[in-house]
């Protein structure tokens, strides 16, 4: 799906959320809330192709059925199956929100070199390149063991974070370990 084409899909899903009372008919004893809305997004694309592929206006056109592989190559793109391209989103939505929370947190309680050493470390930095504690210790100016700590008590306070955001999804709180571990699968990917 081209790029606009995504924006306008996404825009009328979430219209169809909103106008269609999609949220008040779940139930969290049928499944998990990301379960539930994973089925709602492959139906929405579906019925969305079908219409697109409707004939118009006693056009002349025959109809060429298409097989579901097509349809959900087309829905998500390089992302692969539509299940895959919403595992990915959710799980970049949750972590973002999670690190702007504790980057606000950590602002507000006047932690910002916290902030600074995590960003640097665990953020800015390409993957395999981040700057060694002692780099991150003298560009600061505090100690080695100092950016050990600040760096120990982000990564847990960002655990803690999306724990949060996973059980807002979950119907049963025994789920929240494998969805945090699935989340952070995800992100790895």
């Amino acid at each position: 799906m081209a790029g606009d084409d995504a924006k306008d899909a996404t825009q009328d899903f979430f219209a169809d959320v909103i106008e269609g009372g999609l949220l008040e008919r779940f139930s969290p004893e049928r499944g998990s809330f990301r379960g539930y809305l994973k089925g709602a997004i492959r139906l929405f694309l579906l019925e969305r192709h079908e219409k697109s592929s409707a004939l118009k206006r006693g056009g002349a056109r025959t109809s060429v059925p298409l097989d579901d592989r097509w349809i959900e190559t087309a829905a998500v793109g390089r992302d692969g199956t539509p299940e895959d391209a919403f595992e990915r989103q959710w799980a970049r939505s949750v972590m973002d929100s999670a690190l702007s929370d504790l980057r606000d947190e950590l602002r507000r309680g006047g932690k910002e070199r916290h902030w600074t050493i995590f960003e640097r470390y665990e953020l800015s930095a390409p993957s395999g390149a981040s700057p060694t504690y002692a780099d991150l210790a003298r560009e600061v100016g505090v100690k080695t063991t100092d950016v050990t700590n600040y760096l120990n008590h982000c990564r847990a306070r960002l655990r803690a974070l999306c724990l949060g955001r996973v059980r807002d999804y979950i119907a049963d709180e025994s789920d929240a370990a494998a969805e945090l571990m699935r989340l952070f699968e995800l992100l790895r990917s």
